[in-house]
């Protein structure tokens, strides 16, 4: 019976240490295309067109106080006309359906994850916004920042800026998958990670 448990014994021993080479490769695999893609993408240190100013100055009425925060998607990463940022598109859309002036302020930053949001609403306390958008999620995948950590985080910040009284529309992680230079296996588990993040950040 020993010699039977002996033999079974060094059996799983064996089928773990194989699952734990291949598990390695694939690990090895998903780095390897995650470097390949960020060359691919390119990086940038220059920052999109200043975007904050009053939107639709030819409309009737006092200015609507905007704000917009989150990441990158939020900056309008490598943009580099201002009526191309989010934020210009977002107050020009805004004027023009509610037919009264737009005073946008972006404190968005590149590099930024929900765990920053509080800070950007921070600075934007002059501002006294009343209405806010929130776009981010992106780095938190990136970094690995388990859904519902990232989702909980979301869900401060939107209550903090409900408790000022702004109004908050949250424009959820878009789904990463969709983005070409990732390869598979890459593009499956980004595709996994952001609509698993969207779904906690639709509850929150």
């Amino acid at each position: 019976m020993s010699l039977l448990r002996h033999r079974r014994t060094k059996g799983s021993a064996k089928v773990a240490l194989k699952l734990s080479g291949v598990l390695v490769a694939i690990y090895a695999v998903l780095i390897g295309q995650a470097l390949l893609a960020r060359k691919k993408i390119g990086t940038t240190k220059d920052r999109p067109p200043h975007s904050d100013t009053i939107y639709g100055v030819d409309s009737p009425g006092e200015p609507i106080r905007a704000l917009l925060i989150g990441d990158s998607t939020a900056v309008g990463y490598g943009v580099t006309k201002r009526e191309q940022t989010p934020a210009a598109q977002l107050a020009e859309g805004l004027s023009h359906v509610l037919d009264t002036p737009v005073s946008m302020r972006l404190e968005a930053v590149v590099g930024a994850s929900s765990i920053d949001l509080l800070d950007q609403i921070k600075a934007a306390e002059d501002h006294n916004p009343e209405m806010a958008f929130i776009l981010v999620g992106a780095n938190d995948i990136r970094r690995q920042v388990r859904p519902s950590i990232s989702a909980a985080r979301l869900g401060v910040a939107v209550r903090a800026l409900r408790d000022s009284g702004a109004e908050v529309v949250v424009g959820t992680v878009p789904d990463l998958g969709t983005i070409k230079v990732f390869l598979p296996p890459l593009r499956n588990v980004v595709r996994y990670w952001s609509r698993r993040l969207a779904r906690a950040q639709t509850v929150a």
